[in-house]
């Protein structure tokens, strides 16, 4: 049992291919064959989604401005410079990025660092939710899910307003919908 309680190390991973390995010789030898459920079990939101970069819609607002992911990070997946080719930069005073999108669920994907900062966002009519991007130990992915179980018929206005004092910024690469039809687009 290694330190790090997220993989199992050598020891675990062979446990894991014996299991494996067993199960696989054990289905050739019955002759097993493998099939398809008839239908889906579960809704098909993920079978449409959007990942779309912000830094692909302009004119992007004010205070906003698009850069270079960090090339360090606190553990080697979380580089990421290896998962973005570019990131989408909040500085304080930066305006409101309002998006309307078409889905069911939203996630921001980008990047969290020592400085990032708090945000808002809103969607429709309703209230405010409040986030934290910070990473205080250093620089990391960063994921939010903002909405879960929306109206796919209709379109969706999505406010992110940055909440940031000096020198903080807000890192956001994309912006994920879920769920036919799965558009995003800036609103002007």
């Amino acid at each position: 049992v290694p330190p790090d309680t997220t993989h199992p190390g050598d020891a675990g991973y062979a446990l894991y291919a014996e299991a494996v390995w067993r199960a696989f010789a054990l289905a050739v030898a019955e002759k097993r064959v493998c099939r398809a459920p008839d239908r889906i079990l579960h809704a098909d939101t993920y079978m449409s989604v959007s990942r779309t970069r912000l830094s692909r819609l302009a004119p992007l607002p004010s205070g906003w401005l698009v850069g270079q992911p960090h090339r360090n990070a606190v553990a080697h997946d979380f580089v990421m410079s290896r998962w973005l080719d570019d990131v989408t930069i909040a500085t304080e005073g930066a305006g409101p990025l309002l998006l309307t999108i078409r889905g069911r669920n939203v996630l921001l994907f980008g990047e969290g660092t020592p400085l990032s900062g708090k945000y808002e966002v809103r969607i429709d009519d309703g209230g405010p939710k409040t986030y934290d991007a910070g990473a205080k130990d250093g620089n990391i992915r960063y994921f939010q899910m903002i909405a879960q179980g929306l109206d796919e018929e209709r379109d969706h206005v999505i406010e992110i307003r940055p909440l940031l004092s000096t020198d903080q910024q807000l890192r956001i690469e994309s912006i994920c919908v879920a769920g036919a039809p799965a558009t995003v687009s800036l609103l002007r």
